[in-house]
């Protein structure tokens, strides 16, 4: 008797959603809001030519930390869920990264909280042997 295999489905994609970014935005506004008040509370501080390039590399580094990195991790993180496994492909400090999990080996939980369902976003934790990953505030990616 000849067993009838299903048809591969194709990958499911998953991505962050932009509430991701609100924590880096909000402390890189944070930093950037008590230097400029720093900077312009103390009077004769923005005479120095050396704080002024010190205070701008300082400003160019928070926007770079805060903003920028934050951004360009969150565009290119992708959860692709197949058949037989889970493959997580992000950015990490600008060096790409892949994982992979087999699924026959891995537990594997979605959690969704109140707050998460009106956004349509929740958290895929993937238990393994060793060890136990979890990616927050993941939403589909629409075709």
């Amino acid at each position: 008797m000849q067993t009838r295999r299903r048809p591969a489905q194709p990958a499911r994609r998953l991505r962050r959603h932009p509430l991701w970014l609100m924590r880096p935005f909000a402390i890189g506004s944070g930093l950037l809001a008590a230097s400029i008040a720093l900077a312009l509370g103390l009077p004769g501080l923005l005479d120095s030519a050396a704080f002024r390039l010190g205070f701008a590399a300082m400003e160019l580094l928070v926007f770079w930390r805060y903003y920028l990195l934050p951004f360009i991790a969150w565009r290119f993180f992708q959860l692709l869920i197949a058949e037989d496994r889970i493959e997580v492909v992000q950015l990490e400090r600008l060096d790409p990264s892949s994982d992979s999990f087999p699924l026959p080996n891995s537990t594997i939980s979605i959690s969704q909280r109140l707050w998460q369902i009106p956004f349509n976003i929740g958290t895929l934790t993937v238990q393994t042997g060793a060890a136990t990953v979890r990616y927050t505030l993941l939403t589909p990616v629409r075709p």
